[in-house]
């Protein structure tokens, strides 16, 4: 029964009213977070995790600011700390899971070439930030 209530004529209505707002809120909130930014741990020589690197999107939306750190970040992490930055109109394709070279090269990943974000090639990012861009 619970089923059926959801594809009555008067749910369905308010469904398709509200939905605009709802996917707006969403929206919104993807990216409150790309401008809160994320901490990602970097592999070194033997895959040890000896650093950090952070990626942020700039309050106007338009430039995604990332650089490495020593140490996890406690709080916000100031755009003056984030030396590398790349324009997000620049960005061509974004790469996720398998489909990122470091998981198919592990020697590049070995010999740090390969690098989190660039704008002649795809960034590779986690999906929040995936979902941002887009």
């Amino acid at each position: 029964i619970a089923a059926e209530s959801f594809r009555l004529q008067p749910v369905l209505r308010l469904r398709e009213r509200i939905q605009p707002e709802i996917l707006e809120l969403i929206k919104q909130q993807r990216l409150n977070r790309l401008c809160e930014g994320s901490c990602f741990r970097k592999l070194g020589n033997r895959r040890r995790q000896e650093k950090f690197w952070f990626c942020r999107l700039s309050l106007n939306h338009k430039v995604l600011h990332y650089g490495d750190l020593d140490e996890s970040p406690q709080g916000e992490v100031p755009f003056e700390l984030l030396t590398d930055k790349i324009p997000v109109s620049d960005i061509k394709a974004v790469l996720t899971g398998k489909d990122c070279p470091h998981m198919k090269e592990k020697s590049a990943l070995k010999q740090n070439k390969v690098k989190p974000l660039t704008s002649s090639s795809p960034i590779h990012v986690t999906c929040v930030y995936k979902d941002g861009v887009y």
